[in-house]
């Protein structure tokens, strides 16, 4: 199945493959018990002497609540509560 985080998935590795780093990359799934998550990712491609690629390393971080209170912003900002 070729769903919306199988996309993304696909996106984000073709984009770390072109420029061997990415940084702040955010990306949300679905949890085993059907929660939302918004997740931020920095990575790079390690390679070895030869400069064939060893493997991805990275960090990844649940980045929700700070996702959330950005929408939550960004919804005030465009309506207006007295109007």
């Amino acid at each position: 199945e070729t769903g919306p985080s199988h996309i993304s998935n696909r996106r984000f590795l073709a984009t770390l493959k072109r420029a061997g780093e990415i940084k702040n990359y955010v990306t949300h799934l679905n949890t085993s018990r059907g929660e939302d998550r918004w997740i931020g990712i920095n990575a790079r491609i390690t390679y070895d002497e030869s400069g064939d690629m060893l493997g991805i390393r990275g960090t990844a971080r649940d980045i929700t609540e700070q996702h959330l209170a950005t929408q939550r912003i960004a919804h005030l900002a465009m309506h207006d509560a007295l109007t």
